[in-house]
């Protein structure tokens, strides 16, 4: 298992092995063409941890929101009979058997400005794929809002994208940009995610104080190889395929290198930002 792992690691009732089957059996029963079932395939990994942090922090049943989640992981977390809530975000596509479970589109300057098309419902714990990325400005007072969604104890699950990556030491010792840049359209990635332009990506330990910002603690971090080495029906040159295998090896033994991480944050109680001034 890749990670740096808090105490939640100790309690954990799914392995990642127990979990990485049963996303694959998910993903072998989706009504999906043969393309659709490679690009899955192919950013399984990060699927696979994501349901790992929600199987080991919310009960069986639970209430989950899930803000931009691609739908092959709304489809292994309802397999394990959690109540799902999907709010997609721009130009993400909702397949149609999920769409009595979708409610509106929610747009990254509305998190911005903390105004949750979805205040007053009531979750036991909200999943964020690559969304504080999205947002433009400030994250803390978006994630603070949240805690009105939740319980006293209540979780957030997200996942992103490592700033302190291999690739982005690469860009730093070649004198390169290593924030996303604003020039260029944003892309989907492979497998359902949202098409998001990041404003700035974030290294762990930024989460960590984000998260005690707002009246989080980090019960549970792993760093995680999102996707596989090379995209199964992909034509590249050997030399391409043998650079993205040596780097692959390079993550799988240094997992603060790898390409994305996942956190679990639990709620702290009596938090109150106000008393900082942060939110009016």
């Amino acid at each position: 298992m890749s990670t740096t792992t808090l105490e939640l690691k100790a309690q954990a009732r799914f392995s990642r092995e127990q979990v990485d089957r049963l996303t694959q059996e998910v993903l072998d029963r989706l009504p999906i063409l043969e393309l659709q079932y490679y690009e899955h395939q192919f950013t399984r990994a990060l699927i696979t941890a994501i349901t790992t942090h929600v199987l080991n922090a919310v009960p069986s049943g639970g209430r989950l929101l899930l803000l931009g989640a691609s739908p092959f992981l709304a489809h292994c977390l309802r397999d394990q009979g959690f109540w799902v809530d999907i709010r997609p975000l721009p130009g993400q596509k909702i397949p149609e058997e999920l769409r009595s479970i979708t409610g509106e589109a929610v747009a990254p300057q509305e998190l911005l400005n903390a105004a949750l098309p979805f205040r007053g419902q009531s979750y036991d714990a909200i999943v964020l794929p690559f969304v504080l990325e999205a947002i433009p400005g400030d994250p803390t007072p978006f994630l603070y809002r949240l805690r009105e969604l939740l319980p006293r104890e209540g979780t957030v699950i997200l996942a992103m994208n490592n700033l302190a990556k291999l690739g982005t030491r690469w860009r730093t010792l070649v004198g390169r940009d290593f924030q996303p840049s604003h020039l260029h359209d944003p892309q989907a990635p492979p497998g359902g995610w949202p098409e998001l332009q990041p404003h700035r990506f974030y290294h762990p330990d930024e989460v960590t104080t984000l998260a005690r910002n707002a009246g989080y603690r980090v019960a549970w971090m792993t760093y995680e190889m999102g996707q596989q080495a090379v995209f199964p029906l992909a034509r590249i040159s050997p030399f391409r395929w043998l650079a993205q295998k040596l780097k692959h090896a390079v993550e799988a033994i240094r997992p603060s290198w790898r390409t994305h991480f996942v956190a679990t944050l639990q709620a702290l109680p009596y938090f109150d930002l106000r008393v900082a001034g942060e939110v009016e």
